[in-house]
């Protein structure tokens, strides 16, 4: 009979167990958190990493735009005594290309340094003066968007370089910021929290609406070399310098404004 009652008893707590768990039934809620306390006490939930600050975007001063590479293609041009009908200027984008050989047959030169910024640009105006050309052609401008530096400084900095290009009634022809490939579009995203098109877009709007104020050429060279906002990928190798296909895209519409 003993043995009966305790069997009785042993499936009575075992079926008031299971109901309990299965329906939560009281006492299931204090063992639940009994059950959680201990465990948490003897496996502490690690700590998740501090989300990284947005990095913020910079102002440059002083000499930081000015590399050992800038510096070192500004001293030959302070050696060179040469005059040229039209000069390129810009970063590595005009930098990469032989342009006396991509238009051969009339007097061009390049003046377009790796990793310029409109700061450096600005800075180096008289190294394109003493040209005395009868023409100029710009691109700039990736480099400061794709670097976080301030875009409202660098569209000013732009002004002042149209500004002083007009006061020495010198002709030129403004390129738009060609837009980024994929690659370099999530390397910024990752870098800034931003979107690198979005910035490119916005300055090429603003850049195209001074242009058209001050009287001076712009040339959407986005609308040949792009698609979707992104740079497409049969005309670069980097998904931001071009290739020979994209300079000979370039190089049709720099003929229509010599």
């Amino acid at each position: 009979m003993k043995k009966i009652s305790i069997l009785v008893g042993a499936l009575v707590v075992f079926i008031y167990g299971f109901a309990s768990g299965h329906y939560r039934l009281f006492p299931y809620q204090a063992i639940d958190d009994l059950h959680t306390k201990i465990i948490r006490t003897l496996h502490p939930p690690k700590k998740k990493p501090a989300k990284p600050a947005k990095k913020p975007l910079r102002i440059l001063t002083g000499e930081k735009w000015k590399s050992a590479y800038y510096k070192g293609r500004i001293s030959i041009f302070e050696q060179v005594a040469l005059t040229s009908d039209y000069a390129m200027l810009g970063d590595s984008i005009t930098d990469a290309a032989e342009w006396h050989e991509l238009i051969p047959g009339i007097s061009i030169v390049n003046r377009g340094i790796g990793g310029d910024t409109t700061y450096g640009l600005l800075d180096r105006m008289e190294t394109v003066f003493s040209l005395k050309p009868k023409k100029l052609f710009i691109m700039i401008g990736i480099n400061d968007l794709k670097w976080g530096l301030d875009s409202k400084t660098s569209f000013e900095n732009y002004k002042k370089i149209l500004t002083i290009i007009e006061k020495k009634a010198i002709p030129v022809t403004v390129f738009s910021v060609i837009y980024p490939g994929r690659a370099h579009q999530a390397k910024y995203l990752r870098r800034f929290k931003g979107d690198l098109v979005e910035r490119v877009k916005k300055f090429n709007q603003d850049l195209s609406a001074y242009c058209e104020q001050i009287g001076v050429e712009y040339r959407d060279l986005n609308s040949k070399l792009t698609k979707n906002g992104l740079l497409k990928e049969e005309f670069t190798f980097d998904g931001l310098h071009l290739n020979g296909k994209a300079y000979a895209i370039w190089v049709e519409m720099i003929k229509k404004d010599l």
